[in-house]
């Protein structure tokens, strides 16, 4: 409410019932209302639009009935016009239903009050319509302030709506371009894989090769950091140079050798895949273009080139590679086998063997002395199963316990399947590692080459 005295007015044609109104609603109401009195609609009119104009607050009109010119319910009519929230009260002895009815028809009648009045009931209705008018009042003015500030709430909400929908359409542009680079990214690598593809022997290089055969081969990622290679080096004959006359004396033949070997390098995934063609680049230097086909003398200088070409006496890349080598000989029916970490297992009559690897690496970082290789000689005179692996299968987590598979159940599964044919033992390992992986991500990359000699 303003701090302005607000305004009751009286209207009656009767001066002295207006004094005895006035004087019994002063005494009533004290010094906090003014009481003014009108003795003709015309006049009321007047004085309630000059409060109005000066902002006062006018809480109850009370009006007679049986006036001149204009009725009371007229005059009420006409008041409620000019401020409806007024609570408007008729008082007359004389009025019938219809101005009664008018009255609350349109200007919302407050009450009725038949003279001769009682000074404590007209006081106390009076003060009921104060009261209600300032209550009404009071609530508007909240209702004013809560629609100012659901209007500033929601000038608020559209200025963040549109702070956030710029926000999304930037990372929905930032999302669109990590999407593209991710497609170009992606499609870079599964050209990478086509490229890492074609380097690995093909089905018919491997038949040739090992003859009887499987090659269980599952990348982690899109491209792999384990590979396998494969080459069949042709007889040569064997000189050696007289250290007098400097000429070369023949020395003999070397047989046909088949070389195989099964490589898991540092990482996977694109990194593994770089060290892969790293790997199989140097064994074709090694093998092929020098011709050294002694698994252990293979390991060494695979070790010195990557070393070499990787600069890790100076740089701080000491990536590397694990590898198991075999050479076959078929004329002298043996298997020899060199192992940089990686063993293989060999079943012959029913009985397994793993034949260890040296602890070392190929390439890498080395704390004292130079590497050597260690060469162990199979005879493969009677049939004879060999396997070649890196350590994905068996570090692959699974199970009811969540745990590694471990080697020695890759020892066993192999036991127990090596006398199948090389597919179904290829769809039974691709199985059992399906069944114990679940929903577990794969661990590494996986590579597993059996063969029969």
């Amino acid at each position: 409410m303003t701090k302005k005295q607000s305004v009751i007015v009286c209207v009656d044609d009767e001066n002295i019932i207006l004094r005895s109104l006035q004087a019994e609603l002063r005494n009533a109401l004290e010094a906090n209302y003014r009481v003014e009195i009108a003795e003709t609609g015309e006049e009321a009119l007047e004085i309630i639009e000059e409060y109005l104009a000066d902002e006062y607050h006018i809480p109850a009109v009370i009006c007679d009935y049986i006036m001149p010119q204009m009725k009371g319910d007229e005059v009420l009519a006409e008041i409620h016009k000019l401020t409806p929230r007024t609570h408007t009260i008729m008082l007359t002895g004389q009025s019938n239903l219809e101005g009664v009815t008018n009255a609350i028809n349109q200007a919302n009648l407050y009450r009725f009050i038949a003279k001769p009045w009682s000074p404590s009931d007209m006081a106390m209705t009076i003060r009921q319509a104060i009261r209600s008018y300032e209550q009404d009042f009071e609530l508007e003015a909240k209702n004013h302030q809560l629609a100012e500030l659901n209007a500033s709430l929601e000038a608020k909400v559209e200025t963040r709506t549109q702070e956030l929908n710029q926000t999304l359409a930037e990372v929905r542009e930032q999302h669109k371009i990590i999407l593209d680079k991710n497609r170009e990214i992606t499609s870079s690598i599964y050209y990478a894989k086509r490229i890492q593809t074609a380097i690995l022997p093909t089905e018919t290089q491997l038949q040739t090769c090992l003859g009887e055969h499987f090659v269980f081969y599952k990348p982690r990622d899109i491209v792999s950091g384990d590979f396998y290679w494969c080459e069949i080096i042709e007889p040569k004959p064997i000189y050696e140079e007289d250290t007098v006359t400097g000429n070369r004396i023949f020395q003999g033949v070397q047989n046909e050798k088949i070389i195989v070997a099964a490589v898991d390098c540092t990482g996977h995934g694109v990194p593994g895949a770089f060290m892969s063609m790293v790997g199989n680049d140097m064994l074709n230097n090694t093998v092929i273009q020098n011709g050294i086909v002694s698994p252990d003398q293979i390991l060494y200088h695979l070790h010195k080139g990557i070393r070499a070409s990787l600069r890790q006496k100076s740089s701080q890349i000491y990536d590397g590679m694990d590898m198991a080598l075999c050479v076959i000989d078929r004329e002298t029916q043996t298997l020899e086998f060199a192992g940089a970490k990686n063993p293989i297992i060999i079943i012959q009559d029913q009985q397994i063997n793993q034949i260890k690897a040296d602890k070392w690496g190929v390439g890498g970082h080395i704390i004292g002395t130079e590497r050597y290789y260690q060469k162990h000689i199979i005879d493969i005179s009677k049939p004879t199963y060999v396997y070649m692996f890196s350590d994905g299968f068996q570090d692959q987590f699974g199970g009811q316990f969540d745990r590694k598979f471990l080697i020695s159940n890759l020892r066993k599964l192999l036991f127990d399947i090596h006398l199948l044919s090389f597919e179904e033992q290829k769809f039974r390992l691709d199985k059992i590692l399906n069944d114990w992986q679940g929903e577990e991500r794969q661990t590494d990359d996986i590579l597993i080459i059996g063969f029969k000699c």
